[in-house]
């Protein structure tokens, strides 16, 4: 029979704190898709802390605010895109996902979800 003190840690082992749901994206590769399918044009791979590669294998720089939980491109073949951790359609959900951003601001409707399977640093994926 457990006791109480074990049962209490138990419950606070699975809360999610601010400080992971504020960590940054995992590192992988990012299949983007939209209503049409996967669109290998548009994934990414987090290769490290701030550098990307694309589906081509050509590289970039990103930066990510963790408050914001925005995923931004800052230089490369991607330069300028934006995208939103975690807050995706139904189909595609939780913290593995990048939501893109349009050039306006507003989230489309490419969902690109972490591939756990796949290597980020051996192209092609």
């Amino acid at each position: 029979m457990l006791k109480l003190g074990t049962l209490l840690v138990l419950a606070a082992t699975s809360v999610v704190t601010p400080a992971l749901a504020e960590a940054a994206p995992p590192l992988g590769v990012y299949e983007c898709m939209g209503q049409d399918g996967l669109t290998p044009t548009l994934m990414l791979g987090l290769l490290d802390a701030s550098t990307y590669s694309n589906y081509d294998g050509k590289t970039g720089h990103y930066s990510y605010d963790p408050h914001a939980r925005v995923l931004t491109i800052t230089d490369g073949p991607f330069k300028g895109f934006r995208y939103l951790r975690g807050d995706n359609p139904v189909a595609v959900t939780g913290a593995d996902s990048l939501r893109m951003f349009d050039d306006k601001g507003q989230l489309t409707a490419f969902n690109c979800p972490h591939n756990h399977a796949k290597d980020a640093h051996k192209h092609p994926w």
